[in-house]
Parts: C-alpha cells; sequence; structure tokens
C-alpha cells in the first residue's frame, strides 16, 4: 500500500514538474514578403528570413516555442484581431498598426521598395517622376507611399490604375508584358530575383529614389508573453552570436 501511494506521488510530483517546464506557444504571422516569408506555389511550405528566425529563436531558449502561422497581406489585421497569432517579424509599425494594440521591438532591418519600368527608348529617371496616367502595378494588401499607405484595393485602382498580383513575381512579369507602366517592388527581393535572371536587367530599368523606406522590427500584442524586453534580448543575443548576420547575409540583407 505504501508503495503505491509512494508511486503516486512520484507520478504526481513528475507531472508537476513537467507542467511547470513546459513551454508557452508563441505564434507568428506571416504572409508573402518575400525574402521574409516566401511560397512558390499554394500547397509548398513557406520558407523566408522569418522561418529561420523562428527556429534560431527556439534553438537558443525553452521558454517559449515560435510557432509560425500564414495569413495573408490583406487578412493579417482580422487575423490578429480574431487572435489566430500575436506577432508578426520583419513589419513596419506604419503598415496600418497605429490603431492596434501593438508595440514594435528594436529594429531588425531597413529595406525600400523601387520603382521600375519595362526599358524602352528615351525611358529614364524622369519617368518615374511624372505619375499621371501611368498605370501602376502591385501587390494586394501592401501599403505604398505614393498613395499615402491606403492599401484599399478600390483607392488604389479609382486613383492609380492599378494592377494588383499576389506576388513579385508576378508584378516584374506583368511589367515585362507591357501590362503595367510602373511597377513597386522591394529591392532586396528584386537584387535576388536578378541574380536568379540576369537576362532580365537589360530589360528594365529600376528607379533611383525609393517609394518608401521600410523600417522592420517585430510588430507583438501589448502584454503578451513573452514581453517585448524578452523578445529585444533573444534578438540581441542572435545577434552577439553572429547567428544573424549568416542569415542576412544568406538573404542578401542588411543588418542594423
Amino acid at each position: 500500500m505504501k508503495k503505491n501511494i509512494f508511486k503516486y506521488l512520484v507520478c504526481f510530483i513528475l507531472l508537476l514538474d513537467s507542467k511547470s517546464f513546459a513551454s508557452t506557444t508563441v505564434k507568428v504571422g506571416g504572409y508573402t514578403f518575400p525574402p521574409y516569408v516566401d511560397q512558390h506555389n499554394p500547397s509548398a511550405k513557406q520558407t523566408g528570413i522569418t522561418i529561420e528566425l523562428i527556429n534560431e529563436m527556439n534553438k537558443i531558449q525553452n521558454d517559449y516555442k515560435f510557432e509560425f502561422v500564414p495569413t495573408s497581406s490583406g487578412r493579417r489585421y482580422i487575423d490578429y484581431k480574431s487572435k489566430q497569432f500575436d506577432m508578426v517579424f520583419f513589419e513596419d509599425f506604419a503598415w496600418g498598426w497605429k490603431d492596434y494594440d501593438v508595440i514594435s521591438s528594436e529594429l531588425l532591418a531597413k529595406d525600400e521598395e523601387v520603382y521600375i519600368a519595362k526599358k524602352k527608348e528615351g525611358r529614364d529617371q524622369n519617368y518615374f517622376s511624372d505619375k499621371k496616367n501611368k498605370k501602376f502595378v502591385g501587390i494586394k494588401g501592401y501599403h505604398y507611399a505614393f498613395a499615402n499607405y491606403n492599401n484599399d484595393i478600390d483607392f488604389l485602382k479609382k486613383n492609380f490604375g492599378a494592377e494588383l498580383t499576389s506576388d513579385h513575381d508576378g508584378s516584374i512579369q506583368m511589367i515585362l508584358v507591357d501590362r503595367g507602366d510602373i511597377g513597386i517592388v522591394t529591392h532586396s527581393y528584386l537584387d535576388f530575383y536578378l541574380n536568379k535572371n540576369p537576362d532580365v536587367k537589360d530589360k528594365i530599368i529600376i528607379s533611383n529614389k525609393p517609394d518608401q523606406i521600410y523600417n522592420l522590427g517585430i510588430i507583438a500584442r501589448k502584454n503578451m508573453e513573452p514581453k517585448i524586453e524578452v523578445v529585444n534580448k533573444l534578438i540581441q543575443k542572435l545577434k552577439s552570436n553572429g547567428t544573424l548576420k549568416k542569415l542576412f547575409k544568406l538573404y542578401n540583407l542588411k543588418e542594423i
């Protein structure tokens, strides 16, 4: 009898011990935004530096388990409000977050969006200066500086004749086949694309001035666990041990 009681007591203590050390799941939302999150087709797994960073943050601590939750650029606010996720990596606070209960981490990276156009006789940098009567090509749900960060589809179509695609590859292709006049592409991804498709370099012109400069950090729900201070410490640890530098080099990004 005493042996059975002792056995149950040991099991109970072990159960309490395992629960006390169980990690808290932290859901990280992300949408197609290469090179930060990429998905080559609907059935493929997401890739990108966000996925890599989640894996590295899980390696250096045991208190939290960061998990990726797919969303879309247009749905991310709806999914955030319904608590499908609590964080977004490599996000700019200026992209529609001012009315939400969020806080931003220290800056992770800077990037920018540039204009592209098909190379034709007589076209130079002045082509990007005059935006009147030009058809823009962008991505659904994205916020653009030229449109004062208004990502409403009807607004963009009415005021800028916008054609909206689901990814940067689609935007670039539309410019190449004359289905739009000016495309807007993330500079880091454009560099990656041109390295893979060097023949396209001679077919387009790229604006010297960006549409906008990204200030990318981690957007997180206020008063959640982990606190933003803890997140910042994890990022600093990955900076100190050289992991972040390796990831940024892999994706052709500039570390802050």
